[in-house]
């Protein structure tokens, strides 16, 4: 232990400084959480509950893959597994969106001209 006299720092000035430490880290977790639920809030008011489905098979797309990879390191049979069912999500998505599609060309236009 290093005393104050011989030119160290003090047991109490390491402890105001960790919970110094703590205190900042504890607002910068606020801040980011602030920020995480103003860019949910913004992208809920930006785009249509379709897209707003669409990016959700993305990222569980993108999730199970990253997880799978992982997962593969410990147990290649699960993590295959694992890649089938993004594979699955990614079709999901893909079909979605070509039904969409599909619909938007043909059934909503015919029925936006027919109220006019």
């Amino acid at each position: 232990m290093v005393n104050k006299e011989e030119g160290g720092i003090g047991e109490e000035e390491i402890v105001n400084c960790w919970e110094c430490d703590r205190i900042v880290l504890l607002k910068e977790y606020l801040t980011m959480f602030e920020q995480f639920k103003e860019s949910l809030a913004s992208w809920k008011k930006n785009y249509s509950e379709r897209q707003q489905m669409q990016h959700a098979y993305l990222m569980i797309t993108l999730l199970v893959v990253l997880v799978s990879g992982v997962v593969s390191l410990l147990n290649q049979d699960l993590g295959q597994s694992l890649v089938l069912v993004a594979v699955l999500a990614g079709g999901i998505f893909l079909i979605n969106a070509i039904v969409w599609s599909i619909l938007e060309s043909s059934v909503i236009a015919k029925i936006g001209r027919k109220k006019k």
